[in-house]
């Protein structure tokens, strides 16, 4: 039985999409269009009606058992490409706003150089989605990321400017990460602002024209035992 598998993937190929070849392409730009349409449909009813249109003839090309990690797989990447579909599922699952805010314009960086240089001097740190841990370490221009399900991900870090840094994708085991990105995929990043513990870290949407802020903690002091 074919279903629809919805995913919120604010920080975001179970099957081996690999790069999107031209027909996935051509999905997720109808996908996108159906999304954009003025309706007065729920909002779950506006999905469901898209993937009858446009994913269940995709499913079809696929064994059944692989449905849902591929209808997975193309709701991750979907948020993506399409800003849209992801507006749509902010609504359906609302963002935890005390992690994550949204700006419709790029917020100006405080940070002042000594809380700049202990991010930097810093290793171990974690954030928080949908009250969902993820712990992360940065260590020797590597940036990885340690998920609840004990899987994780791994980013090339390089510093562009004294504040700003960009993250490449090298690899994942995590299915949301591994459906959301692919290998040579960057993301750019910003530090915005200290406050206690905390950093707030600006990014572009992916797709969309809003900017994202996130909060990382601290998790281990310098000095503490590895």
């Amino acid at each position: 039985m074919r279903t629809i598998v919805l995913i919120s993937a604010v920080l975001l190929s179970f099957f081996g999409f690999g790069q999107n070849n031209p027909i996935e392409e051509k999905m997720y730009k109808e996908l996108c269009n159906e999304f954009k349409q003025k309706t007065e449909k729920a909002d779950t009813i506006l999905i469901q009606k898209a993937y009858e249109k446009v994913v269940f003839p995709y499913l079809d090309k696929w064994n059944e058992e692989k449905w849902d990690s591929v209808s997975f797989s193309i709701s991750v990447r979907l948020q993506k490409e399409c800003p849209e579909y992801r507006q749509l599922l902010e609504r359906i699952y609302p963002v935890e706003t005390e992690e994550v805010k949204f700006f419709d314009k790029p917020q100006k960086s405080v940070i002042s150089d000594t809380e700049l240089q202990e991010f930097k001097d810093e290793k171990y740190f974690y954030y928080l989605a949908n009250y969902v841990t993820t712990y992360l370490i940065i260590d020797n221009g590597m940036w990885f990321e340690f998920f609840e399900d004990k899987t994780y991900s791994k980013n090339l870090m390089e510093w562009d400017d004294r504040n700003k840094f960009t993250l490449t994708f090298v690899e994942s085991n995590n299915l949301m990460k591994k459906a959301y990105s692919r290998e040579g995929d960057q993301y750019h990043y910003e530090i915005i602002s200290k406050e206690n513990d905390w950093y707030w870290i600006q990014m572009p949407e992916p797709g969309g024209n809003r900017f994202v802020n996130l909060k990382i903690y601290i998790l281990v002091k310098n000095g503490a035992d590895e």
